[in-house]
């Protein structure tokens, strides 16, 4: 997989309405991939359609779609919907994908929903199963496509996920953490890299637990399963964002459009993904490129590094 910078398509109003608000901010950012993300059944109505105006409109990303897996599972744990009711829209979605041509990586995302819990209906190896024929039906409907899993970056948090990861990584390339951060009025300086560094901790507790699988950092295998931060692009401190964005080898952002129309990105954060676009088509870390312009390569990017840039904030 190439590595890249990759934004998300969200908005509450929903995935046309989303991606129609988000065109300009899509064009300042130029990312390398797009995810198109909604439910099931919204992705069934709508994907052919947003496919269509993405390709005609940002023609030079990769297309990405991604999947809320949360929907009928709490249904499910409380014997309101079978099995077969929960996986196979999942199905339907990754066969239309793969009918799709081109379609790079379906994000599958399950959260809450799919928590360790003691006082459900249904037990841990009922739930791990579950999540293990949900991802090998997607997988089976779409082999040509690689298979990701988005969910919490720290999975020995929120109640704990050791038995959707379980059965769901077995089927999947990467595992993306959604690192967030973001509160009212903006988050300090540091505390993404202080919560990526938590998430990495997080996750190697996970793997020697044994519930979520190996990453082999210096040579990839079949087996091997990649961890790639999703950091949020609003209320995130714009040094951190935009060198977490110039910098990461894969980094994928929620969501555009902007907050103000529906979305999850806001003026710092589409500053700092514009100015990450310029870094990364030098091939330059921050301070390698502060330094070419003649600016302190102090690494912290601000109204002189955005200047350089060519980004108003």
């Amino acid at each position: 997989m190439r590595p890249g910078l990759i934004v998300y398509v969200w908005g509450s109003h929903g995935l046309l309405a989303a991606l129609d608000a988000a065109r300009d901010e899509i064009d300042a950012i130029r990312p390398d991939a797009i995810v198109l993300h909604a439910s099931p059944s919204e992705l069934l109505r709508d994907l052919r359609r947003a496919v269509s105006r993405t390709r005609q409109r940002h023609h030079s990303a990769r297309v990405w779609v991604g999947v809320g897996l949360d929907g009928t599972v709490g249904q499910w744990r409380q014997g309101e919907r079978t099995a077969a009711q929960v996986i196979d829209p999942l199905r339907n979605v990754a066969a239309l994908c793969e009918s799709l041509a081109g379609i790079e990586t379906i994000v599958w995302n399950g959260e809450s929903q799919w928590k360790d819990s003691p006082h459900d209906k249904v037990t841990l190896a009922q739930i791990e199963a579950l999540a293990d024929d949900a991802g090998r039906a997607c997988v089976k409907a779409a082999p040509s496509i690689v298979h990701w899993l988005s969910s919490f970056d720290q999975p020995n948090l929120h109640g704990a996920l050791r038995a959707f990861l379980r059965g769901f990584t077995r089927w999947v390339s990467a595992y993306t953490g959604q690192a967030y951060v973001a509160q009212a009025g903006g988050a300090p300086r540091g505390a993404l890299d202080r919560r990526l560094d938590a998430a990495a901790r997080g996750q190697e507790l996970a793997e020697r637990a044994g519930y979520l699988p190996d990453d082999v950092t210096l040579v990839d295998t079949a087996g091997d399963v990649d961890r790639v931060p999703t950091i949020q692009g609003h209320a995130t401190h714009l040094a951190d964002l935009a060198r977490a964005c110039a910098e990461l080898p894969h980094v994928l952002v929620w969501s555009v459009p902007t907050v103000d129309e529906h979305g999850r990105t806001d003026a710092t954060g589409l500053a700092a993904m514009r100015f990450a676009r310029v870094v990364r088509n030098a091939g330059l870390s921050v301070t390698e490129w502060q330094r070419s312009k003649g600016l302190v390569p102090d690494g912290v990017v601000g109204p002189r590094s955005l200047a350089a840039a060519g980004v108003t904030s």
